[in-house]
């Protein structure tokens, strides 16, 4: 597809055209606070969930050739969209169907798949290894793309092999120690695609693991506000020390800006409680971030990724 110019008229009336011939369907002006976790955010210009990797590749591509940028978006659990909403393609890859084309020792498993129920399904298997990622609510792909954990310990630490689509439809597979990961970060490039992994487990008793699994369960039920809207931890926890600690020593807990607020349960969540303005959860990351750093000298980087009118921002 060759390079070209195009006002937003003319590329949704191609994006239209395309996804016609690969069998998709894209939805216009759709509202991403419908499909994050914290219920925030403007409308996407485009937004498609392709079930091939074929109708994936061919998305990637016309977002390349005329210049229009491209979001791949999990399960939302992550994220915070700004309130002007995306001025490109949202792409998500919750109904991606993509079956390996080389033999693995392990299962391999979709992007698309919530992280929990994977971690339901090892357990069952008598496999370990994934049980303090229990009820994280992510995506495979966004789990691995972020390296997300929990409870000291991270999916790069089970991760075998990864499989990645690069802008122009190339699929390739790579060893877990093909890549720097560390904690939170996988050293995937972004622009990459997670389209699916395997991964290497212990075999144990189904019932142990089970038990595990409701004890971590607990844990977290315990420490923090699993019935609000939120997207789990915003800030990295620094070497050696705790967010949620260095933001409660701050007295910050229960603090709020507009609709947001810092949990009382646990100070590294905030909370959407009202009409829900991502202004206001991002005004509340800026003031946690001030506050913690002129009471501790600790400078706290954000988890979270924010999304802007054009691709991910700094807050």
């Amino acid at each position: 597809m060759a390079q070209a110019s195009i006002g937003a008229a003319g590329w949704r009336e191609n994006l239209s055209g395309l996804c016609t011939q690969v069998g998709c369907h894209p939805i216009w002006d759709e509202p991403l606070s419908m499909h994050t976790s914290f219920g925030v955010g403007g409308p996407a210009d485009g937004f498609v969930e392709p079930a091939t990797v074929e109708q994936l590749a061919a998305l990637g591509e016309f977002c390349g050739a005329y210049s229009v940028p491209l979001f791949i978006l999990g399960n939302g659990t992550n994220v915070i969209v700004n309130d002007r909403g995306f001025r490109g393609v949202v792409v998500t890859l919750k109904r991606l169907e993509h079956e390996a084309n080389a033999t693995t020792d392990g299962e391999f498993i979709r992007a698309g798949r919530p992280l929990a129920a994977l971690v339901s399904s090892t357990v069952k298997k008598g496999l370990s290894g994934l049980e303090p990622l229990t009820d994280i609510p992510g995506t495979v792909g966004g789990a691995v793309f972020l390296n997300a954990g929990a409870f000291g310990r991270s999916v790069w630490d089970c991760l075998e092999r990864v499989w990645l689509m690069f802008g122009d439809g190339g699929i390739e597979a790579f060893q877990s120690s093909d890549f720097q990961s560390s904690y939170r970060d996988s050293g995937i490039i972004p622009g990459e695609i997670v389209l699916g992994a395997t991964f290497r487990l212990q075999e144990c008793d189904p019932n142990e693991a089970a038990e595990a699994v409701r004890g971590y369960s607990q844990r977290r039920a315990e420490s923090q506000p699993l019935s609000h809207k939120s997207a789990g931890c915003v800030f990295k926890n620094p070497a050696g020390l705790s967010a949620g600690e260095l933001i409660e020593k701050a007295g910050l807990k229960g603090r709020s800006v507009g609709s947001a607020r810092i949990s009382n349960k646990h100070g590294n969540f905030i909370l959407n409680e009202g009409r829900g303005l991502a202004a206001d959860i991002l005004s509340l990351i800026r003031l946690v971030r001030d506050e913690v750093k002129r009471s501790t000298g600790v400078v706290l980087t954000t988890e979270v990724q924010v999304l802007g009118e054009y691709g991910l921002m700094e807050v």
